[in-house]
């Protein structure tokens, strides 16, 4: 395999993870802003 074919493929490769994870981050980034009362931080009387 050619270092140039090589390059190319890591590139690909390394493009679809970084896609892969931005979509991840995204879907997690829009269930925080909603507030859902399953969230584990609690503050005020309900702290211990």
């Amino acid at each position: 395999m050619s270092s140039c074919r090589r390059l190319k493929l890591v590139g690909i490769a390394g493009l679809t993870a970084v896609l892969l994870s931005s979509l991840t981050m995204g879907a997690f980034a829009e269930n925080s802003e909603t507030g859902d009362p399953g969230d584990p931080i609690v503050q005020g009387e309900e702290a211990l």
